[in-house]
């Protein structure tokens, strides 16, 4: 029964499916009828084909939102059989809008598209986390066998959900990346071969003869990708740092920056006449020195500066810097670099000569202007890319619950005189990602959590709840939930 299932982790358990035969946990016959559709970049068109769009993502969005209401059991079951499910998450990671692209012009299909990335974002959530609920998981190793075979969440995945939420949900995403390394170690010998695969990129970047447009575009996205990955994961800067990524990111800069010095050359004080494209690549190679930064910050802390052999080590970068000097100028004029390096002269092993030499050329360097330091002025607009801030999510997640569990949340969020719009939205985000919570018992974990959604999801899923929250049931109604106790 379910109530047997649900005393181990569920890979162990059985359920009923739609025909009432109790099956394992996997069983092809716990799928819903759910098909994706792929997920199709957008283009300019025609006031009917824009239409058309935004009927076809309703359509997803649907058919997402349907997926996110599945108990845990059948969610899992379709991300191990679902091959639709494989190709509309690959699709929609390849091409959905990222924060730097301009905005949709048409308001309702801008709608559906942060519509539809805080979906699937929700779907990640889910798929990062191998349990839910203290009596509703998956033993570890099966699902570190699921996440990594699956194909869902590999490593490119990772790099795709950087770009496109670390900006507006970097803590939960920071949480999501770290647990599915700790879960599974073969992540660290992918993010190992990415390190390797992003300098090959590079060197293709450099050799490619793309368009000032073309070459503007993909290095916001891998300049953004890097920059974030770097913060919200450190290991993966230490990784990037062992295959001596810094210095080859740092000669891409100076190769591209020397390429195109006339089109990164600001017109005028202030900027008059300036083309698009310029404007666009000079916020790339910010984003690419804000990359570099990190690994730099990783250099001297992970590599420790009481260590002298790894002082040489950084010694030998540090001199290798000298000889790519846009990169440097542009690195120094952004993030003051003297004082780093300061701290090298005390060890006994290094040559003070060359530490000398390599101060005085940053410290001639620290703060200078230049075209690309400007861009770090720049703020991307606000309706840029979709706006999946945690707490933003649309209500609308509840209704196409139907008749699952969480329905009385629905209803219940429904009621002025019960809960304010903007609790029923947070209730429902929460629900979305984890289906079997009833509405009063997220609404007690909001209320311990000073109504942060972020927060609540994340003592939710650590089962680090306060003592008095885990003895209540789980599938509490809003109407008889039972206040925290006053702090």
């Amino acid at each position: 029964t379910m109530a047997t299932a649900m005393d181990r982790p569920m890979d162990e358990a059985r359920f009923p499916n739609d025909k009432g035969i109790i099956v394992p946990a996997f069983d092809k016959s716990l799928l819903a009828p759910i098909q994706f559709l792929p997920y199709v970049p957008a283009t300019q068109s025609e006031p009917a084909s824009l239409q058309e769009r935004t009927e076809v993502l309703q359509l997803i969005i649907s058919d997402v939102q349907a997926l996110l209401a599945l108990p845990h059991h059948r969610f899992w079951t379709h991300v191990v059989h679902d091959e639709t499910l494989r190709a509309f998450l690959d699709s929609y990671l390849r091409f959905a809008p990222r924060p730097h692209d301009a905005p949709e012009a048409s308001a309702p299909l801008r709608a559906a598209e942060q519509q539809l990335a805080r979906d699937v974002f929700m779907v990640f959530v889910r798929l990062s986390t191998n349990k839910e609920a203290p009596s509703v998981f998956l033993s570890a190793s099966k699902f570190a066998d699921v996440i990594y075979n699956s194909g869902m969440l590999d490593m490119t995945a990772i790099l795709d959900l950087c770009s496109i939420y670390g900006a507006t949900n970097g803590p939960l995403l920071a949480k999501m990346v770290s647990n599915v390394f700790k879960i599974q170690p073969k992540y660290n010998t992918a993010l190992e071969t990415a390190a390797t695969h992003m300098g090959t990129t590079l060197g293709r970047i450099a050799v490619g003869g793309l368009s000032l447009g073309e070459l503007a575009g993909l290095l916001l996205d891998v300049g953004n990708t890097l920059r974030i990955l770097f913060t919200l994961f450190p290991p993966a800067a230490q990784a990037f740092l062992e295959k001596h990524f810094l210095l080859t990111l740092a000669r891409f800069y100076d190769q591209t920056a020397s390429t195109h010095a006339a089109a990164l050359r600001v017109n005028g004080a202030q900027g008059q006449g300036d083309s698009a494209e310029s404007a666009r690549l000079r916020l790339a190679l910010y984003f690419l020195l804000q990359a570099c930064d990190s690994l730099v910050d990783t250099a001297f802390s992970v590599r420790h500066a009481d260590d002298a052999r790894t002082a040489e080590q950084l010694l030998f970068w540090l001199t290798e810097l000298l000889d790519v000097p846009l990169f440097l100028r542009d690195y120094c004029g952004c993030f003051p670099l003297a004082p780093r390096v300061q701290a090298l002269k005390r060890h006994a092993s290094v040559d003070a000569v060359c530490a000398d030499h390599i101060i005085q050329c940053v410290t001639s360097l620290d703060g200078v202007y230049s075209a690309v330091k400007a861009a770090s002025a720049v703020v991307l607009p606000a309706t840029a890319g979709p706006a999946v801030a945690v707490a933003a999510a649309s209500a609308t997640v509840a209704a196409a619950k139907g008749t699952a569990k969480t329905a009385p949340a629905a209803s219940a969020a429904g009621k002025a005189s019960d809960v304010s719009a903007e609790r029923a939205e947070k209730i429902s985000m929460v629900q979305s990602m984890l289906p079997d919570l009833g509405a009063g018992f997220v609404s007690v974990c909001l209320d311990a959590y000073g109504d942060n959604v972020e927060r609540t999801l994340n003592h939710i899923f650590e089962d680090s709840l306060p003592t008095h929250i885990k003895e209540l049931p789980r599938d509490l109604a809003l109407e008889s939930s039972a206040p925290a106790p006053a702090a």
